[in-house]
């Protein structure tokens, strides 16, 4: 039998093989196939996780996207490998699932013998977050003032759309789409008449929407759209809101998240910080932690001989330096925020960048000689630099540069 578990049981402990049953019964496994060799599915934590088994020289190598490093086998691959059991499959490589009454029995005798204390622990310890959240909301205090209510009530919907749903393919993606884009929209009501529970709401979402990215087909990027759109809507909240804790704690939050996205799904967020107000306390601490950055990627960058990789750097090497921008200009230091991209400028090539923000400190005349220098630098693609220009000519009044520049 291929990607047989008991081929790797003596590996895996006793602790994870029990958790890893209990996910199964859970019904925590979902769109399990093969293509290949490879046998993959999602399974439900805290997050969605993708399962990748092949067997390879009688031997089984598992990869998952969790972050539990300290054991070769982790328990949503034991959940895979144990519902792949349970199945019978036929030559075609249709399947049929069919429950395996001894794991179930087994299960019950133990849980059945815990004490009650012992159960509560073991939920708690397996549930996901999204289900802890549901649980609260659906059983808020009735001393709960109407404000939390209503926070509870909409995380609570949030909670429901992105529960455990598997892989959402081109079709379902429409109703899933039409389903987060309801939400979105009670939210931007709730957020007109109070814009800091609409800034909690936001984030929240936007918090529950990371895990569907890796598991939708987002062709007719309605997801994407969607998730955009949320980012835009929260900007608003996050400039109409006053001063708080609770403020600043969600800007670094968003902060870590951009930086922990390694695969651009949460681009918008950087748009966010870039345009959103920031106390100058807040404004510090980001700035300190982003010059840390700079310093590390610079280093990383020039240490490293792959072309591949030195671009990878350069991409981010050139939004922490932008971003560090933003946030210098927005604070009142402009000049700070400037020098800091002419330092980079030869290294990043993001003249295009640098002239647009000249351009909007109608600072013309040196957003014309960066895009004149940019039209000198031969790695520099041209397409762009001749509709900055001509803003430039428009907003100076100059009608013979820009009459030359357009012809």
């Amino acid at each position: 039998m291929i990607y047989d578990i008991e081929k790797i049981r003596d590996r895996i402990s006793p602790r994870t093989y029990s958790e890893g049953e209990l996910y199964l019964v859970q019904g925590r496994v979902k769109n399990m196939h093969v293509e290949g060799s490879m046998l993959t599915a999602y399974v439900r934590g805290n997050e969605i996780y993708r399962v990748n088994v092949e067997e390879i020289d009688d031997d089984l190598i598992a990869d998952c996207t969790c972050p539990l490093d300290e054991e070769e086998f982790c328990k949503h691959v034991v959940a895979v490998l144990l519902k792949w059991k349970n199945m019978s499959v036929n030559l075609h490589g249709n399947s049929s699932l069919t429950p395996n009454l001894d794991i179930q029995s087994r299960l019950k005798e133990i849980l059945l013998d815990k004490e009650k204390d012992e159960l509560v622990e073991l939920v708690l310890d397996n549930i996901s977050e999204d289900k802890k959240r549901l649980l609260l909301a659906e059983n808020a205090d009735d001393t709960t003032d109407d404000s939390r209510k209503l926070v509870k009530s909409v995380q609570a919907d949030i909670c429901h759309i992105f529960r455990n749903v598997g892989f959402i393919d081109y079709r379902a993606s429409f109703e899933f789409q039409s389903e987060v884009s309801a939400v979105v929209s009670n939210i931007e009501g709730i957020a007109k008449s109070d814009s800091e529970i609409g800034l909690e709401l936001f984030w929240f979402f936007m918090l529950q929407a990371k895990n569907i990215f890796g598991i939708i087909d987002d062709s007719n990027g309605g997801f994407g759209f969607e998730i955009g759109n949320a980012a835009d809507l929260m900007k608003q909240c996050l400039n109409a809101s006053g001063e708080s804790i609770k403020k600043a704690e969600i800007l670094h939050q968003i902060y870590d998240e951009w930086i922990a996205d390694k695969s651009g799904y949460f681009d918008c967020l950087l748009d966010v910080l870039k345009d959103v107000k920031l106390s100058q306390k807040v404004s510090d601490e980001l700035i300190s932690d982003i010059e840390c950055k700079i310093e590390q990627v610079e280093r990383e960058m020039n240490a490293e001989s792959s072309d591949v990789h030195r671009i990878a750097h350069k991409v981010d090497l050139e939004q922490f330096v932008l971003l560090y921008a933003e946030i210098k200009i927005k604070s009142g230091e402009v000049e700070d925020g400037l020098s800091r991209i002419r330092k980079y400028l030869d290294v990043l090539n993001c003249h295009d960048e640098f002239a647009r923000i000249l351009i909007r400190l109608e600072r013309f005349s040196e957003a014309e000689s960066v895009l004149k220098e940019a039209m000198k630098n031969t790695k520099i693609g041209k397409q762009w630099i001749y509709p900055l220009l001509s803003i430039v000519y428009e907003k100076l009044n100059d009608l013979e540069k820009l009459k030359n520049n357009l012809i």
